[in-house]
């Protein structure tokens, strides 16, 4: 074994992934779950990068994740912002656990889809319903969160007429989301 193959060795077994480095338990996810809900998601999207959108037209102010992820007409925009949101924290959980940001991720999937009409998601529905699936079974989910995600079976049955949310004409069909072609690429 020769001395640069040593000083690799050594440089991988000294090094801690910060990722790998926490094990939470279900009672940690249930609490971070649940003040993550109760975040501004302006000041979460900003802190992300990811640039929120202005006050919206919707009915009911949407303040919170929990606002946005319960609202009867929420804005489309915002939902792919979480998503992506969750998805860099997914990436790089410095700022939640990785099964919180898929928790968020798959619910923003579920939303768009329910209440706006909108697939804004590129993955295949058989990884789409693994996910959901799993989130679903995840105990330390809330029950209302659990609730709007098991809701998700009827998604991929028919396709709805029109989008109720706050986006006019950016309901992307079965077909659509199929061949690959949803909103932005990202999965």
């Amino acid at each position: 074994m020769s001395l640069k193959t040593q000083a690799a060795d050594l440089a991988r077994m000294l090094t801690v992934d910060p990722v790998d480095a926490v094990v939470w338990q279900p009672q940690d996810l249930s609490a971070i779950l649940r003040d993550q809900m109760g975040q501004s998601v302006t000041v979460d999207l900003a802190a992300a990068g990811l640039n929120p959108p202005g006050r919206d037209r919707a009915a009911r102010p949407i303040d919170t994740f929990a606002d946005l992820l319960h609202h009867a007409r929420p804005p489309i925009d915002l939902l792919r912002r979480i998503k992506h949101f969750a998805k860099l924290n997914h990436a790089h959980p410095t700022t939640l656990p990785r099964d919180v940001a898929s928790v968020l991720y798959f619910a923003s999937i579920v939303v768009a889809r329910r209440r706006c009409g909108t697939w804004i998601t590129d993955l295949a529905e058989t990884d789409l319903r693994a996910g959901i699936r799993w989130a679903t079974q995840q105990t330390w989910v809330d029950e209302r969160t659990r609730a709007l995600l098991a809701d998700a079976e009827g998604l991929f049955a028919a396709e709805p007429a029109t989008s109720p949310c706050t986006e006019p004409n950016n309901a992307a069909s079965v077909t659509e989301r199929k061949a690959g072609r949803t909103d932005d690429g990202d999965g």
